[in-house]
């Protein structure tokens, strides 16, 4: 179904300032077409299968969704790397905390077993006396 025949649409402006030449524009169907002609031309040249500007256009857009991807899986590293730092930090928080509280542990444990030995002093004298 494809013609030769060009499209054109003629543009006149109809302001009363300087008279302007009637320019005819190509239709953006037909500048689709003449690209893919051009492309199919130089392509059969080269030797190459050619492609179409379809294939063109969904290209740019597998790598515009590509590039796209690239840049959230960047963002989502980021976050992931932040978070095993945070992580990283409350873990040696926990750690000095669990250090801590053995100290606070051993130093009860000995002070109970001071007031222990005392009481049985003291358990012994009154039984004595």
């Amino acid at each position: 179904m494809s013609s030769d025949v060009e499209d054109t649409i003629e543009v006149i402006e109809t302001a009363p300032a300087a008279p302007q030449s009637k320019r005819p524009e190509v239709s953006s169907h037909l500048k689709e077409r003449i690209a893919a002609t051009k492309v199919k031309a130089l392509t059969a040249k080269a030797g190459v299968r050619p492609t179409t500007t379809t294939a063109t256009s969904n290209q740019l857009a597998h790598e515009k969704a590509n590039t796209s991807a690239s840049a959230q899986i960047n963002v989502l590293t980021d976050l992931v790397k932040s978070f095993l730092k945070a992580t990283e930090g409350q873990t040696s928080a926990m750690e000095e905390l669990k250090r801590e509280h053995a100290n606070q542990i051993e130093a009860l444990t000995k002070t109970f077993a001071g007031q222990i030995e005392t009481l049985k002093t003291e358990v012994a004298e009154l039984i004595q006396t």
